[in-house]
């Protein structure tokens, strides 16, 4: 955040600018700023008040100015009462809050959303994805997405991945989006019988999409342009998936 000089401490074998002299005269975005430690607080509060800083290992203070934007998912307020964050550091943060709904609130947002994540991921797999059926719209317009945009980008994915066309149908995305909630589980949480909520969505999904590769080079013998045949994406975005996922073609076929 604040930068070093070079030779403050073990490692430091150059001096380095921290963020807030890098956003000098500019905006500077604290991502989850619940989460960080209350002595990182007092710094953060110090710079924001007094608009000056001070490296580690350099006696002298520099003037910063930076307009400060910070995000959170969670409650600050409760935070301040459990004493897990500053009450003037709140306030100081709390300027102009700006809520932002579920994902499940703002259910407009969901297709184009989708067709964005589709347009990027597709580029970065080789894969030219032109949108997404109304079918496949309307499911995920259905679902409530617990794990917010973050869920519905892994969803995404994982239909890019599995699309066989440049359009995502409905059986291209994954089966839970199809599964009622159980009555006794948490209002938008969908649960396949007798499955718990990953604790790790992103690991649970890349699972899934190992498996899908695996038993594609299991079926074409490790001919890695077969198997990416079998899975409907091209060999770039095939190669692509086994460096990801580590995934070593020859320990397969032995």
């Amino acid at each position: 955040m604040f930068g070093h000089r070079k030779g403050a401490f073990t490692g430091a074998v150059a001096d380095r600018v921290g963020r807030f002299q890098q956003a000098d005269k500019g905006t500077l975005f604290l991502d989850e700023v619940g989460d960080m430690p209350l002595a990182l607080q007092a710094k953060i509060l110090r710079a924001l008040q007094e608009r000056v800083i001070e490296p580690v290992g350099d006696p002298r203070e520099r003037k910063v100015d930076v307009r400060v934007i910070a995000a959170t998912n969670k409650n600050l307020l409760e935070a301040v009462a459990n004493k897990e964050f500053r009450e003037d550091l709140y306030y100081r943060l709390n300027v102009f809050p700006i809520p932002l709904p579920a994902l499940r609130e703002r259910v407009e947002d969901i297709a184009p959303l989708a067709r964005h994540f589709a347009h990027t991921l597709g580029a970065t797999a080789g894969k030219r994805i032109s949108g997404f059926s109304p079918q496949a719209l309307q499911a995920m317009a259905n679902y409530s997405w617990p794990g917010n945009i973050r869920e519905l980008q892994n969803c995404v994915e994982r239909a890019t991945i599995v699309a066989k066309g440049a359009v995502i149908e409905e059986n291209d995305l994954p089966d839970y989006l199809f599964t009622p909630a159980p009555a006794d589980s948490a209002p938008g949480v969908a649960l396949s019988a007798g499955a718990s909520v990953p604790s790790d969505l992103e690991a649970a999904l890349a699972e899934v999409e190992k498996a899908y590769i695996l038993s594609a080079l299991q079926q074409s013998n490790g001919v890695q342009a077969a198997a990416a045949q079998l899975i409907g994406i091209s060999e770039r975005s095939f190669w692509y998936r086994l460096k990801k996922l580590g995934i070593q073609v020859d320990k397969i076929i032995r």
